[in-house]
């Protein structure tokens, strides 16, 4: 689904909110202490907003979720807010040592909520150290000692990323314990009642994601194991109880395999199969430490923890009846899912476009036989990078494909970050407006 404009204003309530916050701390305080400790003050409380807002958005809500237009829109808006939580944090350490607060803090409740707000922030230092270490290189090279490939694996960042919940709680405390001693009259001003009840709000959330892990899942048995090559396997489960998952074409769910300690972290995968019995089907490649577990040893008969589907990219959201589906090697998977309901409307027509490479041409040739032959309003077309077709998938190649202007069609995207970026730069040199639907399928 598209980033759209409402969207984007969703994104910019945290701003309204920091001028808010900002008007009512300066005019709570501003004839008692000096404008460095207001700054400092209203610094704080925006970074403890942010935080509440972003531990609210983990535990993934349907009505978030149809707010923000699908659970990749509230990610993206969770490491927006997460950069700017990092802007405030740094803005309340420099003003309030510019300001010398600590002259200031005397007294031992408020000398507790100082050495909290330290705890605080030198762990917050380290999980934002440990957040970025993947994307080092890519902006400062392989000089640092810091970085090895598998330094920081998902399952450790993950793991570690849920202390975030325990800084907001230190956070939440240093802000309430040292702020009166500061000559801010909190407790008596309205701005105690935000503080408090944003404290509430991102604590209760930390504490319902915590049981998540334990709750949030409904249990499925793996009724077939395929190898469709020597790194890529489909697997499909079936529900042990009978439940009233509604899920949707196209979507995603976290996975989790309990009987397996490499895999008991939950990942997303799309379902690449959703049957009228309950059975789900994923598609999964060999990319990383999960990925060549899961590829190697699940088999019949396993246990699947499997989350509550998510997810807003659909075919549905197109306006035209004239669609291109461009995928590129595992990005086939929501494709091949949309298809067991494209198959009956025979009002859409759809150009599907996979682009592999020579060495995967026969992985998926299964499942696309089958589209050729139950969806006849789908045309299916396999582009080798690495063949006569030319070493990648552009606009221009997609209109040779198409056989006509795109202008009145519908694309919608599956692949890398790379790919997608490559494509809405063609786009845009063609200067010509076309409908670009994608989701953004990075989780960190």
């Amino acid at each position: 689904m598209r980033w759209k404009k409402e969207h984007y204003l969703a994104a910019f309530i945290p701003f309204f909110t920091y001028i808010a916050i900002l008007l009512m701390v300066a005019n709570d305080a501003t004839d008692q202490v000096s404008d460095n400790i207001v700054l400092s003050i209203a610094a704080s409380t925006s970074a403890l907003s942010l935080m509440a807002l972003n531990l609210f958005l983990s535990i993934r809500l349907r009505v978030s979720e149809k707010v923000f237009g699908g659970l990749d829109k509230q990610y993206f808006l969770h490491k927006f807010n997460g950069i700017s939580i990092v802007v405030f944090v740094f803005l309340h350490w420099f003003l309030g040592a510019k300001s010398r607060t600590g002259e200031f803090i005397t007294g031992e409740q408020a000398k507790i909520g100082h050495w909290l707000g330290m705890v605080s922030f030198y762990l917050f230092l380290f999980l934002i150290i440990i957040t970025i270490a993947k994307r080092l290189p890519k902006y400062i090279g392989k000089f640092l000692v810091i970085y090895n490939k598998d330094f920081v694996t998902y399952e450790k960042w993950r793991l570690m990323h849920k202390l975030m919940g325990v800084v907001f709680i230190l956070v939440a405390c240093h802000h309430s314990l040292v702020n009166p001693q500061l000559g801010v009259p909190f407790p008596e001003t309205k701005t105690f009642w935000y503080v408090f009840y944003v404290s509430l709000l991102g604590t209760t959330s930390y504490l319902v994601s915590l049981c998540q892990g334990l709750f949030g899942h409904k249990k499925y048995i793996v009724t077939e194991s395929k190898l469709l090559s020597t790194n890529v396997k489909k697997i499909k489960f079936a529900p042990k109880v009978r439940n009233n998952q509604l899920v949707k074409s196209g979507q995603f769910s976290f996975i989790s395999f309990p009987e397996y300690t490499e895999l008991n972290e939950p990942h997303p995968f799309t379902l690449s199969g959703v049957e009228r019995d309950g059975s789900l089907s994923v598609i999964v490649k060999n990319k990383g430490n999960f990925t060549q577990q899961f590829v190697s040893n699940v088999k019949m008969g396993d246990i699947v923890n499997v989350s509550a589907p998510y997810g807003s990219f659909h075919f549905t959201s197109g306006k035209s009846n004239n669609q291109i589906w461009i995928a590129a090697s595992i990005g086939i998977t929501p494709f091949i899912s949309w298809c067991s309901d494209i198959c009956r409307r025979e009002d859409l027509n759809v150009y599907l476009i996979h682009s592999v490479n020579r060495s995967e041409k026969e992985t998926y040739l299964e499942e696309l036989e089958e589209i050729r032959i139950k969806c006849t309003n789908v045309r299916v077309i396999q582009h080798l990078t690495d063949g006569t077709d030319g070493k990648r998938l552009g606009i221009d190649m997609i209109r040779r494909y198409y056989g006509s202007d795109l202008r009145s069609t519908d694309l919608f995207f599956c692949g890398p970050k790379s790919m997608k970026s490559s494509l809405l730069r063609d786009m845009r040199k063609l200067n010509r407006p076309m409908s670009f639907n994608t989701e953004h399928f990075e989780f960190r």
